[in-house]
Formats: structure tokens, C-alpha cells, sequence
């Protein structure tokens, strides 16, 4: 375990299976710090699957600096951020949890159900959100980034949400299989 100020890193290594795992535990508010703090964690990750040739670190890094956005966005101030990554036989999988106010919550929710459940292909949604956004100014929380991997990364997501003492639980699953060409 290392322990970069308040942030705790987790890595193990099971050479039977090949699989590579990091954790991560980020006090949101090392993340409120500006942008540098979300790229180096970022980078961090997509430098430690990165010797999985399969992979594409810069990919990776995009992935999880999209998550950690948009878990900072949905997140209150003072919770932990957590990631969990791992790869498997060439994909890679990241489980993202934050705990989210009453507020937050009904907006994704509504999200959930009208981006991640829609019919429509990633691309598809992807140019409608866009010409929303540029035909709304008031039109501030566009959701593009996740949206963006799963039509450009071909990322598969599952956002779901957990009621704990009183607190909203957010967990996204995003799977990449990002096999070098």
C-alpha cells in the first residue's frame, strides 16, 4: 500500500491470471484542488496497465480522468472518491463510487434513464447531446464525457445507485476492451 498524502493506493499483481489490480481511495476534496491533481491520478492508472501491450495507456487515462470528472461533479464535498480498476484477457474495468446529495441524485437518475438505458447508438447520442448544448446556453450539464466513451471508446457503462443510511451510493462500471491496432 502507498499513500500519496490523503490518497491511498492499493495495487496487486496475480500472475496466474494476468490480472492487474489498483484501488484507489480519493478524498474528493484533493480533486477540488484544480485539474493537475485529476491528470496525474489519471495518468497514474493508465501508466500502471500500460505494460499490458493490449492496452492503450492514453485510453485508460481518458477513461478515468472522464470518471473522476464526473465523480467530483456527483459528489459531496467532504466523501471519498473510490476506484477500483482492474484488466483481464486484454479488457479493462473500472468500478467508480462516490456518495451524492438528494439533488445530484435526481439528476442522474433522470440521466440514467434517458442517455445510458437510451436505444440510440453512442454516436447518435453523442451529436444530439451536442447540438443541445450548442443550441441551449442554459444547457450546462450536457453529460457529453460519458457519452463521448462509450462512442468513441466503445466503453460499456452500468451507472446504478444505492440508498445508505440516508446517503446516495453512485457506482459506474465501465468496461474497455482497448486492444491495440
Amino acid at each position: 500500500m502507498k499513500s500519496n498524502g490523503k490518497t491511498t493506493i492499493v495495487a496487486s499483481i496475480e500472475p496466474k491470471q494476468i490480472l492487474k489490480e489498483l484501488a484507489l481511495t480519493i478524498p474528493s476534496a484533493d480533486l477540488r484542488t484544480g485539474s493537475e491533481q485529476n491528470t496525474n491520478i489519471s495518468n497514474l492508472v493508465g501508466e500502471f496497465f500500460h505494460d499490458n501491450k493490449k492496452l492503450k495507456k492514453n485510453s485508460i487515462s481518458s477513461i478515468i480522468n472522464e470518471l473522476l470528472t464526473n465523480g467530483l461533479k456527483y459528489s459531496d464535498s467532504d466523501s471519498d472518491i473510490k476506484l477500483n480498476s482492474y484488466c483481464s484477457n486484454g479488457t479493462f474495468c473500472v468500478l467508480m463510487e462516490n456518495v451524492c446529495s438528494a439533488p445530484q441524485l435526481n439528476y442522474l437518475k433522470k440521466y440514467v434513464n434517458t442517455v445510458v438505458k437510451s436505444t440510440k447508438s453512442p454516436n447518435d447520442l453523442y451529436i444530439e447531446r451536442s447540438i443541445a448544448l450548442s443550441e441551449n446556453n442554459e444547457l450546462t450539464r450536457a453529460q457529453l464525457g460519458l457519452i463521448y466513451l462509450m462512442s468513441n471508446f466503445g466503453c460499456i457503462l452500468d451507472i446504478k445507485t444505492q440508498d445508505i443510511d440516508g446517503s446516495c451510493v453512485v457506482s459506474t462500471t465501465v468496461l474497455f476492451n482497448g486492444v491495440l491496432e
